[in-house]
């Protein structure tokens, strides 16, 4: 179930939102973000899942670490998201990633 999210979570590390479409066509425009940054690492952490035949939820965040590509100032950048997963041609797919406040 955490493979689709660890998909996601490198996508991120890469700061390529080509790829982090390919993962999740439907994410926010991060251009702006991923073009002021570098050196990215990210961290994924996975709240318990609820699952129900081949539908699952489960709260995630994603710790993102990087240097400011201006400045080489370290910052880091928390994104949590409510994700429901559903069971697919013999895996899970995220269909649904909604920011958490």
């Amino acid at each position: 179930m955490r493979q689709p999210l660890q998909a996601f979570s490198a996508a991120m590390e890469s700061g390529d939102m080509k790829r982090i479409r390919g993962v999740y066509p439907r994410i926010a425009d991060l251009g702006d973000f991923f073009s002021r940054i570098e050196n990215i690492r990210a961290r994924p952490s996975y709240g318990p899942a609820t699952t129900a035949g081949d539908r699952a939820e489960l709260e995630f965040s994603l710790l993102l670490r990087y240097d400011q590509r201006n400045s080489k100032v370290p910052g880091s950048s928390v994104f949590r998201y409510h994700v429901v997963l559903v069971r697919a041609d013999g895996g899970w797919q995220i269909v649904e990633l909604a920011p958490q406040a």
